[in-house]
């Protein structure tokens, strides 16, 4: 297998079947990985992983972009009446 990328980066971890691959070179990726540990040990056991994969840091990604998105999701795990809610409201569009 060819190895591709410039010398002395940073490999990223081999991606697991159905799992996204994480880029560990990527700016910011400690820090967002440190917030999604502590957002994820929050809620409960049955949605950690599934957390954990929809809060991939990607390469590229700006991380108080991903951050919000981040909290946000979370907080929409732990108030899903308050979605539901919001949802109830909302105009009914038909395509």
């Amino acid at each position: 297998m060819k190895c591709s990328g410039s010398a002395g980066a940073e490999p990223s971890t081999p991606a697991k079947l159905g799992m996204p691959r994480r880029n560990v070179a990527a700016p910011g990726y400690e820090k967002a990985r440190a917030l999604a540990a502590s957002l994820a040990g929050r809620l409960p056991v049955n949605l950690r992983r599934q957390f954990a994969t929809a809060t991939t840091f990607g390469e590229g990604s700006n991380l108080e972009d991903w951050a919000r998105y981040a909290v946000g999701l979370r907080a929409m795990l732990l108030a899903p009446d308050r979605v539901i809610a919001a949802l109830d409201r909302a105009t009914v569009r038909y395509l």
